[in-house]
């Protein structure tokens, strides 16, 4: 263990690698294959975790795959502020995300609100076009890609309502529902100086329930669960989750927006 000035104490590297393999067994997540994950990382500080640590050991366990991490800036990022930077611009999610964005990752991907930071060999695939569609989570983007690679995605410490795949497929949709009409326009400067202009539309805020995509991966027995402490993570294929939301907008077009009495995030 290592202590630390505020009193808690961190595992050693080695110590949360033996927390952490049977864990990710336990979640599905396999060897060679690309995973992206959000969290809340509060959570696992809480038992010991160093982010660093966290993330290489992830690294180690997966080998040769590719881990991504979404490094969103839809708060930083805005008409009044309207230059998003590779290395200079601040993820809004969580400080898992912001230390692999400058410590680990390969590239991340240039997009003003709905970037994503990888390391590994789909790294390129993944996130060379983001830029090109007006759509944030459009077929281009990380997030319309992942399903292509059989991505494992997890939920660290929280539900379904931060699972960005979902926007992807309002998108693919029902563009004109989900999204506004006025199309802001961006610089994005590269880690290299290079810069582009990129136009995106922004989602619009609404009641949406995401958390019954999880209950119906649950259901069909593609929703892997594990606790660590008090720290819930969820598991499950892209493919799966792509599968079950498309069938939900195959029977109607408010397929993520909640109805009467239903769980629900304005978002």
């Amino acid at each position: 263990m290592q202590d630390k000035s505020d009193g808690r104490e961190f595992l050693s590297k080695e110590e949360a690698g033996r927390v952490l393999e049977p864990l990710l067994i336990r979640l599905g997540v396999l060897p060679g294959k690309t995973i992206l994950i959000h969290s809340a990382f509060s959570l696992l500080s809480r038992h010991g975790f160093l982010a660093e640590f966290f993330l290489e050991n992830i690294l180690a366990f997966i080998g040769d795959g590719t881990l991504a991490l979404p490094t969103l800036s839809w708060r930083e990022v805005s008409p009044d502020q309207p230059v998003f930077h590779e290395m200079e611009t601040r993820s809004n999610v969580g400080v898992l995300s912001e230390i692999f964005r400058l410590k680990f990752a390969d590239r991340r991907s240039h997009h003003p609100t709905h970037s994503v930071a990888a390391t590994g060999p789909n790294t390129d695939y993944l996130l060379e076009d983001h830029h090109r569609d007006i759509c944030p989570c459009s077929e281009d983007s990380p997030w319309g890609r992942l399903a292509n690679v059989d991505a494992q995605i997890l939920l660290i410490g929280l539900d379904m309502d931060n699972c960005t795949l979902i926007h992807h497929l309002e998108e693919t949709r029902a563009p004109d529902v989900y999204l506004r009409k006025d199309i802001e326009a961006y610089t994005c400067v590269g880690r290299d100086g290079s810069s582009i202009e990129v136009r995106t539309r922004r989602h619009r805020k609404l009641y949406r329930n995401f958390y019954k995509f999880r209950d119906i991966l649950a259901g069909l027995g593609q929703l892997r669960v594990s606790d660590l402490g008090n720290c819930r993570i969820y598991g499950f294929r892209a493919k799966d989750l792509v599968a079950c939301v498309s069938a939900e907008f195959d029977r109607t077009i408010a397929a993520t927006i909640a109805e009467p009495g239903e769980r629900s995030k304005l978002m």
